[in-house]
């Protein structure tokens, strides 16, 4: 799809989180939303503290693109069983998004 980058930063999410794009705002004209994925290691992240860490890059990205943002939020394990990434053909954010850290 050709459509304006949008800049974000990563600034408050720690450098041991991966996070991915998938769904319709890569393929669509008109998508509905964002849809993000977060890979986060279990050790060290629990659910409360991996939504906070990724908050502020979401408020940011329905800010900037004006659409919701859901996100699904896999341990390293998880992902590691389901494959995820590949089922749903996802994209590093970076390769998506312009980001300043």
């Amino acid at each position: 799809m050709d459509r304006e980058k949008i800049q974000l930063s990563l600034r408050t999410v720690p450098e041991d989180i991966d996070i991915y794009i998938f769904g319709s705002y890569l393929f669509s004209e008109y998508p509905k939303d964002v849809d993000l994925i977060v890979i986060y290691n279990s050790n060290i992240y629990n659910g409360k503290n991996i939504f906070d860490k990724c908050l502020n890059l979401i408020i940011q990205l329905e800010t900037k693109s004006g659409l919701p943002v859901d996100v699904t939020y896999l341990s390293i394990i998880e992902e590691n069983e389901i494959g995820f990434l590949k089922i749903v053909n996802a994209m590093p954010i970076k390769d998506v998004f312009y980001i300043n850290n």
